[in-house]
């Protein structure tokens, strides 16, 4: 992923008001947080901007992914097309995939784990 594409996705994820990034209430709050951090950390790599002082925003995604495969009920709308909410645990793994693993761009969550 590019630093453009990475603007490209902050611009998008803020303009969708209805992006879990929006709603600290919402189940994939901290999911969404983490991919927000991690597209600052592509699109802006000079800038000093302050971030929390915990692990770098890499490894919140990497270890968001993690979480999200030992749930089951998440897994399972993940893998299966035909299950509510399907749509966003899609997105939310590709998201936190191109966050987690920059390097690799977006790439497919299936293909690139581990």
């Amino acid at each position: 992923m590019t630093p453009k594409d990475a603007a490209r996705r902050i611009r998008a994820i803020r303009a969708d008001k209805e992006h879990a990034y929006h709603d600290p209430r919402h189940p994939q709050h901290e999911d969404a947080m983490a991919v927000m951090r991690g597209l600052y950390e592509v699109a802006y790599p000079d800038s000093d901007r302050p971030f929390d002082d915990m692990r770098p925003a890499v490894d919140r995604a990497r270890s968001a992914i993690r979480e999200r495969q030992a749930d089951a009920d998440f897994m399972t709308a993940y893998l299966e097309p035909d299950q509510a909410g399907h749509a966003e645990a899609a997105r939310t793994m590709r998201e936190l995939y191109a966050a987690g693993y920059p390097e690799r761009g977006a790439g497919d969550p299936d293909r690139d784990a581990g």
